[in-house]
């Protein structure tokens, strides 16, 4: 087993301007990145962020500290609260356990908002830097054209359901459920990849030291209470076409 790094990520998200805005989608936008086709998350489009080094104090210090050296944006003095925590399943070769922060840019800000359009991505570890709505990089995955991984999908699927940039704080506020989540992948037969999260009625069966496997009808019965990804690897790494299937035994007080 390999024991995951630790590191932390920056979710970044600012109002779009009124004549952009529109009832039917969100009236902010969120700050991702595009990794380069070395190291890890080769190709993918994640959010801000890095492995904690001994100078930083802690988790957001290094998430902020990271999304200064990626994108070159600096924002210290800006209220951030944290998103979860995820861990690499363990039978990843190289895993993290990743803790995740909102920093919710406001009008108010104005210092930060004139920043905005001079994030730049750091040469030799990014290949871009995107402003985007969550809803849109769903689109894009679900159409294959954007590989992602289990955590940003999931915080964007959630971020997608949050309309308005005033509400996110309380909106998300049930992401930080105090416990990380540590999925286990498991191999369908029709060559699709499933994340068994915890809540999931198979997440006790398999258990997050069970490496990936071949998995039989019996597990992947769609019955009881499910929290678990269903993907398909993207050729260049990470998944295209992720699914959420969740019922509300699988979290309370939540149904999908």
């Amino acid at each position: 087993m390999h024991a995951p790094r630790v590191s932390a990520s920056l979710i970044i998200t600012a109002p779009l301007a009124a004549s952009l805005a529109t009832p039917a989608s969100s009236n902010y936008r969120v700050l991702m990145v595009k990794r380069v086709a070395h190291g890890a998350f080769a190709h993918a489009l994640v959010f801000p962020g890095g492995t904690q080094e001994p100078q930083d104090s802690g988790p957001l210090c290094c998430a902020l500290r990271e999304t200064l050296e990626e994108t070159g944006l600096h924002l210290p003095n800006i209220p951030a609260q944290p998103l979860g925590r995820w861990l690499t399943p363990r039978a990843q070769p190289r895993r993290f356990d990743t803790r995740f922060f909102l920093l919710t840019i406001g009008h108010t800000h104005r210092e930060a908002l004139q920043q905005l359009d001079r994030a730049r991505p750091q040469m030799g570890e990014l290949e871009d830097v995107r402003w985007v709505r969550p809803a849109e990089v769903l689109a894009w995955n679900r159409r294959g054209e954007m590989p992602l991984f289990p955590p940003q999908f999931c915080v964007l699927l959630e971020m997608s359901r949050v309309a308005r940039w005033q509400e996110l704080a309380d909106g998300l506020r049930h992401l930080d459920a105090g416990r990380a989540v540590e999925p286990v992948l498991c191999q369908r037969s029709d060559g699709r990849v499933v994340a068994v999260m915890p809540g999931d009625w198979a997440y006790p069966v398999v258990g997050p030291d069970d490496p990936m496997r071949v998995a039989d009808g019996h597990l992947f019965g769609e019955a009881g209470a499910l929290n678990r990804l269903v993907m398909e690897r993207a050729a260049a790494g990470g998944f295209n076409n992720i699914r959420l299937l969740r019922t509300a035994a699988g979290r309370p007080g939540a149904l999908d």
